[in-house]
């Protein structure tokens, strides 16, 4: 029989190339098994690309029990989503530029009320360093509720990925 082989690239495996015919070509491309009722395995000692039958992929199939074996006691246990979120550097970033926003716009606009009430009162002077202190207090009165919002928004955002989070996590283990 001549040798069917020959007509794909050898740089690649003949069970990925156009023409191949797992009838004709299997036993030259796999290599000899031990017997031939043999059911497949998941991988071939003589191949490079493991073989995976359809049953090995369903639910309980043998590629799920590989995933689900006990695991090594002195193996550390696996982080859950939670515990793995408390250490992502970016949600704590968030938390404190949240915190920080919230801090700070209610304090800028506490203080801003302040310098326009004693402006009008006339209790400050009025000179180029009152102007000043007018347009900060306007400034601030005008951004300090923007701020207040954003700043409240990324807190109750951290708190709802962590519900998320430990949602996802709760209906994992069921």
């Amino acid at each position: 029989m001549p040798d069917s082989t020959s007509e794909f690239d050898p740089r690649f495996d003949p069970r990925f190339q156009p023409g191949f015919d797992p009838e004709v070509h299997s036993e030259q491309s796999r290599g000899p098994r031990d017997s031939p009722t043999e059911a497949p395995t998941v991988a071939d000692s003589n191949d490079e690309v493991p073989v995976v039958d359809a049953d090995d992929l369903a639910h309980g199939g043998a590629l799920d029990g590989d995933e689900h074996e006990a695991m090594d006691a002195a193996a550390a246990p696996p982080r859950s989503g939670v515990v793995l979120m408390l250490r992502n550097p970016f949600v704590w970033t968030i938390v404190v530029l949240g915190v920080g926003l919230v801090a700070w716009s209610l304090t800028a606009y506490s203080s801003a009320i302040e310098t326009t009430a004693s402006i009008f009162s006339g209790a400050i002077g009025r000179s180029d360093e009152t102007m000043t202190e007018y347009a900060s207090a306007q400034f601030a009165i005008g951004i300090a509720p923007f701020t207040l919002v954003v700043g409240i928004l990324a807190l109750v955002g951290v708190v709802f990925f962590a519900a998320v989070t430990w949602w996802r996590e709760r209906a994992a283990q069921r």
